[in-house]
């Protein structure tokens, strides 16, 4: 199953480490860091953009 894990590099809630164990465990996965300290990227900030074109483009191909 294609897997995207997206995660905020400074996320307080749930540290990156636990994303990248994650996407190590599941095949093929695709992991992408953010540059936010937000659990929930929001739309006022730049990571927001890198988001949505990474989902855009991962729901496209």
């Amino acid at each position: 199953m294609p897997t995207l894990i997206l995660h905020s590099e400074g996320d307080l809630v749930a540290p990156i480490s636990e994303a990248r164990f994650m996407a190590a465990r599941i095949a093929d996965a695709k992991f992408i860091s953010l540059k936010s300290a937000n659990h929930q990227v929001i739309n006022q900030e730049a990571a927001w953009l890198h988001a949505v074109n990474e989902l855009t483009a991962f729901l496209e191909s």
